[in-house]
């Protein structure tokens, strides 16, 4: 994570904890409402505040591990095991949207039904307002401390709120005349939600089989190397993401009549300049080459 990491790991757990009680009580809102006022939108997106708690637990865990310092068994730290957590709340939106789409089309399908009351309207239009507000609390904590699990968790709270939209839609529907709106919408976001998991998961998974970082911090750290005089080439870069931080390796070609204490030098100035000049970049080991006799420019250099 990026910036004082206890800093950074209590504001990503205490917003962790606000939105697990948060989506507690909203689940208990909707799923009395929607009992008492005859809504089974409203009882089914009960359900899925509920699978918040289920997301935020893993988050937490995954704060709190990815958290511990580098170990001998860890060398680079924990921060894959905040890629893991991301995955499962990726594969969680998933099942969760399968469900939601299922449970629509059945009702579809049986003209199953009901004229719910004037409760089930006004806690969904709640669950909308207070999942919203969550969404984009949680998603700016996220990228301040650099938290793809957390990020992942605050597209779980805007999945919420499209959740509760589409209740809100259907009981309006409903009570309107027209209970059938209730099911196409819900099937409208469920596809959403598939869409969002996906992306979470699929960013997750390059994550975990070691993808190279983004073009645009490769080129920025690149930059970074060649820019400097005392550089000839810089060559085989490899940048890879670790919960929320990219570390990586790079081989650079110096004049290779310069002693190794002026090559140390510059492989040290240089790291702390490209970790200064990216702020994703946590750590850049770099190697030393000597460029061949007579070379005296980078476009030598093989």
């Amino acid at each position: 994570m990026h910036g004082p990491p206890d800093r950074n790991h209590r504001a990503a757990r205490r917003v962790t904890l606000v939105g697990a009680m948060a989506s507690l009580g909203l689940a208990v809102v909707q799923a009395t409402a929607g009992l008492l006022g005859h809504s089974q939108a409203l009882v089914a997106d009960a359900v899925h505040s509920l699978s918040d708690l289920a997301t935020d637990a893993a988050v937490w865990v995954g704060l709190t591990l990815s958290a511990a310092p580098p170990d001998d068994d860890h060398p680079w730290g924990h921060g894959k095991i905040e890629t893991v957590t991301s995955l499962l709340v990726g594969a969680t939106l998933g099942v969760v949207a399968f469900g939601l789409g299922a449970d629509a089309i059945g009702r579809l399908r049986d003209a199953s039904f009901t004229t719910p009351t004037a409760w089930p309207l006004a806690a969904a239009a709640l669950a909308v307002v207070s999942k919203e507000a969550l969404y984009r609390w949680t998603v700016a904590v996220g990228h301040r401390v650099r938290s793809r699990a957390l990020i992942a968790n605050a597209w779980h709270h805007r999945s919420d709120a499209l959740s509760s939209i589409a209740a809100t839609i259907g009981v309006a529907g409903a009570i309107a005349g027209l209970p059938w709106m209730d099911a196409v919408a819900a099937i409208v976001v469920s596809l959403f939600i598939v869409r969002v998991a996906g992306h979470l998961t699929w960013a997750a998974l390059r994550d975990l089989v070691e993808r190279q970082a983004d073009a645009e911090t490769t080129d920025r750290v690149r930059a970074v190397l060649e820019a400097d005089p005392g550089v000839l080439d810089a060559h085989r870069l490899r940048l890879r993401s670790v919960g929320g931080v990219v570390v990586g390796d790079v081989h650079i070609t110096i004049d290779g009549d310069q002693t190794v204490r002026e090559g140390h030098e510059i492989a040290h100035r240089l790291e702390r300049r490209a970790v200064a000049a990216v702020p994703a970049l946590a750590d850049l080991v770099i190697h030393v080459d000597p460029a061949p006799a007579g070379v005296a420019n980078p476009g030598d250099v093989q």
